[in-house]
């Protein structure tokens, strides 16, 4: 692997921020030949969107969210994304807000990842979950789920929404907001997986039926290996520094990298 170029560029000042003025990039898309960003400050106060032209070396921020707008997904050249209870489109094209609505019916943060499919789009809060319209912010319908659950970590499998918490299940509704299955599951990090759900916490990895919900298999894990961050691949599924092929029988070290030192 080789680094072609990096540059260093310094932000210009945020008016009204006070804490501490280190950005975090978080990934968006790209556009024709220009690549997206958004930046978070460390306070949480502000996010700005950012414009990066490859071939210039060069970039700049375009519009400034108040608050953490992290992930936002893009339609065309058209922005969408959620902070609080205001819903904004951004054209990066024109670089110019197409609407912004105040959705009073919103009762919780709203800083998970969203995921648009055709004229809807779909966001997890904290207990709780909504679809709305596209374009107009009207709501669809919405869940508001018992003291501990939550909604924000969520995903699609099998054309259905699986969401996983923090309250020891994992929730699997259709698109109209219809419960379809809820497993007694825990896991830190959930992930589909060729129709199929895997489920890993600190010390073991779980295969859930992605139609029913229920447990196929599970691994535990050897001291040395890291479970997070599912990759899938065509001959099977990274996990951290691990190989596995995963099938209804299970899980199978395919193999392991040791990291030594600090990283």
């Amino acid at each position: 692997m080789e680094k072609l170029w990096n540059f260093t560029k310094k932000l210009r000042p945020i008016k009204g921020i006070v804490s501490k003025p280190k950005m975090r990039p978080w990934w968006i898309d790209r556009l024709d030949d220009k690549l997206y960003f958004t930046l978070v400050n460390q306070g949480g106060d502000c996010t700005l969107i950012y414009e990066l032209d490859p071939q210039a070396q060069d970039g700049t921020d375009i519009f400034e969210v108040g608050g953490i707008a992290r992930n936002a997904p893009l339609v065309g050249s058209r922005l969408y994304f959620f902070r609080d209870r205001y819903y904004r489109c951004f054209d990066l094209a024109t670089r110019s807000l197409v609407f912004e609505y105040e959705l009073d019916w919103i009762t919780g943060d709203t800083s998970s990842n969203p995921v648009i499919i055709e004229d809807r789009i779909y966001c997890g809060i904290i207990s709780g979950f909504f679809c709305a319209d596209r374009e107009t912010g009207t709501k669809k319908w919405s869940l508001n789920f018992e003291d501990g659950e939550f909604g924000k970590n969520f995903f699609f499998c099998r054309g259905n929404i699986v969401i996983s918490g923090y309250n020891d299940h994992v929730l699997c509704i259709n698109t109209e907001g219809n419960t379809l299955w809820k497993s007694k599951m825990s896991g830190q990090y959930a992930y589909s997986y060729r129709d199929n759900i895997v489920l890993a916490d600190d010390d073991r990895l779980y295969l859930l039926d992605g139609q029913t919900g229920k447990m196929m298999s599970s691994y535990k894990k050897d001291e040395d290996q890291t479970l997070y961050g599912l990759t899938e691949v065509e001959s099977g599924a990274f996990f951290g520094t691990c190989k596995f092929s995963i099938d209804e029988e299970g899980f199978r070290k395919l193999w392991s990298v040791k990291i030594k030192g600090k990283y």
